[in-house]
């Protein structure tokens, strides 16, 4: 591996997703001291910039990839213009018949997960987010074994295990310690999202692998009936209205929000891009030191106070998750396949690398 070659879409993932989890941490903190609590503002934006993102990028693609007109000879006849149609459009139309049974679910799942993990926020301190939502391999393993009648090595159980228990020591220590402890409805939420994430890639599976959908498509498709859901709820909760007089006061405000959805798009093509040309298990290990580094930006920006007891449970989830990767790159090497996702040129084991991986559910 050519470290000069990987390391920009190493760099890029870390920094486009420590931006996104800062500019989380810190609007939540500005929306607190105004004593608004707005958890669908940070659903809707996630979403929409995942709806953008898609659109841009391939619309970008498409204009890049479409060779230079020539001028029609009068011995040939011309070529047709290539179709205005924004290639989404046209996938739209091949999966129509599987829109209902398949990818709007899928959307109702993304939106679930999206919106309960952000539901959390007013009610968790932030590293608490970060960490339970590294839990999501123990409800994984469970539906996996209990659905689909998969079996796991010693070493898989190890892993859960000492999640499990570095979880329980995290969150401890955070009752102990922290001014404002996490809130158990908080918590709560966040393993709900996980159970979420651990049941989406079933059907992710299903439209990438067998109805052969690129991962953009799906990436746009199911977040743009996210943002739809969040839209009606922003006004149904009434955040809407609590929230637009306080953005016209603080213009500042409203350019950090639109950073923030920015970002989550730039953090998962980051991330694609870095599966691509690092392979599943240096990605994840990759993963894993960026939560690490989220976790202690916001006990050093935030004035946290710190304790032995965050950093034993951290250290327990951090070895387990760098163990099951670690474990899983020399049981098989499924690592390595997860190629072309970023690009487009999906293989049924490609794209399971991406579904099965360890990013939020607004990945794909």
């Amino acid at each position: 591996m050519n470290f000069f070659k990987v390391a920009p879409y190493i760099v890029s993932f870390i920094l486009f997703m420590m931006v996104h989890d800062h500019l989380q941490e810190a609007l939540q903190l500005q929306f607190a001291a105004a004593q608004l609590v707005v958890p669908n503002v940070f659903s809707f934006f996630d979403c929409l910039g995942c709806v953008l993102g898609p659109l841009l990028f391939v619309q970008l693609q498409k204009c890049s990839t479409t060779p230079p007109q020539e001028p029609s000879q009068p011995s040939q006849p011309s070529q047709p213009p290539p179709s205005p149609q924004h290639p989404f459009l046209h996938q739209l139309g091949l999966q129509r018949e599987h829109l209902r049974r398949v990818f709007v679910p899928l959307a109702l799942l993304t939106t679930a997960g999206v919106g309960f993990s952000n539901a959390s926020l007013h009610l968790v301190n932030y590293p608490v987010k970060v960490t339970v939502k590294s839990f999501k391999l123990v409800p994984t393993m469970l539906v996996a074994t209990q659905l689909l009648h998969k079996s796991y090595d010693k070493w898989k159980y190890i892993s859960a295990g000492l999640l499990c228990l570095g979880l329980a020591q995290f969150l401890l220590s955070d009752q102990h310690v922290s001014k404002k402890p996490s809130s158990p409805l908080g918590v709560s939420f966040l393993m709900i999202s996980c159970c979420i994430d651990a049941v989406t890639p079933v059907l992710q599976d299903k439209a990438m692998n067998h109805l052969k959908a690129p991962p953009m498509f799906v990436m746009a498709f199911t977040n743009a009936v996210a943002a739809a859901v969040m839209f009606v709820l922003l006004f149904g909760t009434g955040e809407m209205f609590r929230i637009v007089p306080y953005l016209i006061q603080r213009p500042n405000i409203v350019l950090l929000i639109c950073m923030y959805g920015g970002s989550t798009f730039a953090g998962i093509f980051a991330y694609l891009s870095m599966v691509k040309e690092v392979g599943g298990v240096g990605t994840a290990l990759v993963s894993t030191l960026r939560k690490v580094g989220t976790v202690v930006l916001s006990f050093v920006l935030q004035g946290r106070v710190f304790s032995w007891g965050y950093a034993m449970g951290g250290g327990m989830i951090v070895g387990s998750l760098l163990l099951q990767k670690v474990m899983k790159g020399k049981d098989g090497g499924r690592g390595r396949a997860g190629g072309g996702i970023a690009m487009q040129t999906t293989t049924l084991k490609r794209a399971q690398v991406v579904v099965d991986d360890e990013e939020e559910a607004v990945v794909v």
